[in-house]
């Protein structure tokens, strides 16, 4: 890979940590949310984060492929509006 590709990557994972870190400090004592696969749950704010990355990454895949914003703009909207 090339240095640039390599900073985009890093650039990604630190964005990703960040918004981790944020939704882990401000989770702390709200509701929770029960999954199974953890015990106690997990607070509702680290769900909607999950959720909005999940959306996020599966919109980017068809915008990139058909190097357009407008699906990706369009998802972004409605992610913003459902999570309220």
């Amino acid at each position: 890979m090339n240095p640039k590709t390599l900073r985009g990557l890093a650039l990604v994972f630190v964005a990703m940590a960040i918004a981790a870190a944020m939704a882990g400090l401000a989770g702390q004592g709200s509701y929770r949310m029960a999954w199974r696969w953890v015990p106690g749950g997990v607070p509702v704010l680290w769900g909607c984060v999950l959720l909005a990355f999940f959306v996020q990454w599966v919109a980017w895949v068809p915008s990139y492929l058909m190097r357009t914003e407008r699906l990706f703009d369009l998802t972004g909207s409605v992610t913003f509006v459902a999570l309220l």
